[in-house]
């Protein structure tokens, strides 16, 4: 929702600073707070530190979109804040940005972050990201509902580095049908599928009927039959999308020194309707290729519960993740980060 962001000449939006609000959500609503730089999050990032100076607690900042920033659900019980409080003594410190991917991240590391004296940066990457990545524009609704197509910065491959271009983007909104068709293709998918709108609205509008039980009864019998995959770009390593991603993934893991990725999956993956290993496949050979990457694939955790309870971790109306997924994710997360802070910090204990 546009009236939550305010625009950023490097990023593109983000949140409006000390902002206190609670969101409408078919979830229920939610709480938010920002601090002064326009994340969300309760933590303040302190500049008048010296550059690479250790700061007096273990500091992880942790980036991503909706994902993570948590669409839908409160402070506090976002994944982030389950590990924080199961570490300790850490900050965790989430800086995530709704609506963007790994591009306008990487930016916002270096614009904003890169003085912070920090541990660990970590990276929810929502596996849709790959499409980000490679667009140039981006939908945003307004307070009323409406509709409106925002430019966003972007980077290009030359020599095999990524370098940024569209900065500053505008703050106008574009029209679309006043864009070249070569520019048309660069405008971020609202939907992949956008005819399914029209049937799942007429479905839904049967008594007894909502989107939870469409899904189950229909959606899904289909996406298994046909072998629906929704993000089948990873299945060729030579794919650009791929090829941008993982390459801004290694110049921020160059920058930063070190770079833990968490590959956020579909729900069609954690509910088997989906084959996840095209994924899982490109971001292991990402972490075994590069030294300064981590990884951490949390499908495995999400998939040891049982059935009825993956059906509970995604909101039905929006498909972001629910308190229990977060919570799911912040535990199983816990111990890798443990032990990357005590491979940065080895004189130091963190409290188990």
């Amino acid at each position: 929702m546009r009236q939550l962001f305010r625009y950023d000449p490097v990023l593109g939006w983000r949140f409006i600073a000390d902002l206190q609000a609670r969101v409408p959500h078919p979830g229920g609503g939610y709480l938010l707070r920002t601090n002064a730089d326009g994340f969300r999050t309760r933590h303040e990032l302190d500049r008048a530190s010296e550059l690479h100076e250790r700061a007096a607690q273990p500091r992880v900042l942790l980036f991503g979109d909706s994902f993570t920033a948590a669409d839908g659900v409160s402070d506090g019980r976002r994944y982030g804040d389950v590990a924080e409080r199961l570490l300790e003594g850490v900050d965790v410190v989430n800086l995530a940005i709704p609506g963007t991917g790994p591009d306008q991240q990487f930016l916002a590391w270096r614009a904003t972050c890169r003085p912070e004296p920090t541990d660990l940066v970590v990276v929810g990457v929502w596996v849709e990201n790959i499409r980000r990545v490679t667009s140039r524009y981006r939908w945003f609704a307004d307070g009323a509902g409406h509709e409106q197509l925002f430019a966003k910065p972007w980077f290009e491959l030359v020599d095999g580095v990524p370098e940024v271009r569209g900065t500053p983007p505008s703050p106008r909104p574009v029209d679309p049908t006043a864009l070249r068709p070569a520019d048309r293709r660069y405008i971020a998918q609202r939907a992949r599928r956008p005819w399914t709108r029209p049937i799942m609205a007429a479905l839904t509008a049967r008594p007894g009927l909502d989107r939870f039980e469409v899904r189950r009864r229909v959606l899904e019998p289909a996406q298994r039959l046909a072998r629906y995959q929704p993000v089948p770009e990873y299945d060729d390593p030579d794919h650009p999308g791929w090829r941008l991603l993982a390459a801004i993934l290694s110049a921020w893991a160059d920058e930063a020194g070190r770079l833990l990725v968490l590959p956020l999956p579909f729900h069609h993956h954690v509910l088997g309707l989906a084959d996840a290993a095209p994924y899982r496949r490109r971001f292991t050979e990402l972490a075994a290729a590069h030294r300064a990457i981590s990884l951490f694939d949390p499908l495995g955790a999400l998939q040891r519960l049982d059935r009825a309870e993956r059906r509970q971790l995604y909101f039905a109306a929006d498909g972001h993740p629910t308190p229990r997924w977060h919570r799911c994710v912040g535990e199983a997360l816990t111990p890798l980060l443990r032990a990357e802070l005590a491979a940065a910090r080895p004189n130091e204990a963190v409290a188990p």
